[in-house]
């Protein structure tokens, strides 16, 4: 089913000049599923052109299914979206999470704290926090790889000390 305004052949001629003139149309297209069973409505653009073909005056249409285009264009900036959303959430945890990690580190090197409780309390706490910021740096980092802006540096480290301090 089409719904389009029908424009009079001598009216656009009016307009045309001899030359290319393009007249957009807005419209309405409703197509059927390949099932049969759902309405599926999708942007048409539609382009009339004035030619001289063979001695005659025609009009050329030209029907463009920008649907898909459309689709497209509302995908990626959801995309940039999200993108966004994560690196913004993860650097803004990043900042109070550094502040927890340095007054825990604080707290174990003080002398006047047990080490019954730097062991059972303290030296565990640290751990998780370091597990959550390289959680959310993972994630910063993957919103970097997705906007193009990831920089990656490179540093010299030991894979036995590494280890060691995952465990």
């Amino acid at each position: 089913i089409f719904d389009f305004i029908l424009i009079n052949w001598e009216y656009m001629k009016t307009f045309s000049n001899e030359s290319d003139n393009y007249v957009l149309c807005m419209g309405r297209m409703d197509l059927n599923t390949p099932m049969g069973t759902h309405q599926k409505e999708r942007n048409i653009e539609i382009k009339f052109s004035l030619k001289k073909f063979g001695g005659e005056d025609v009009c050329l249409i030209f029907l463009n299914d920008i649907s898909q285009r459309q689709i497209i264009s509302t995908l990626n900036e959801t995309l940039n979206f999200k993108n966004k959303l994560l690196a913004s959430i993860s650097h803004e945890l990043r900042t109070p999470l550094n502040g927890n990690i340095n007054f825990v580190e604080r707290a174990l090197e003080q002398d006047s704290i047990p080490e019954e409780t730097k062991q059972k309390l303290l030296t565990p706490a640290l751990r998780c926090a370091n597990y959550l910021l390289t959680f959310i740096n993972d994630i910063l980092d993957y919103s970097q790889i997705q906007a193009n802006v990831f920089k990656l540096h490179t540093v010299k480290k030991s894979i036995v000390e590494t280890v060691s301090k995952a465990f």
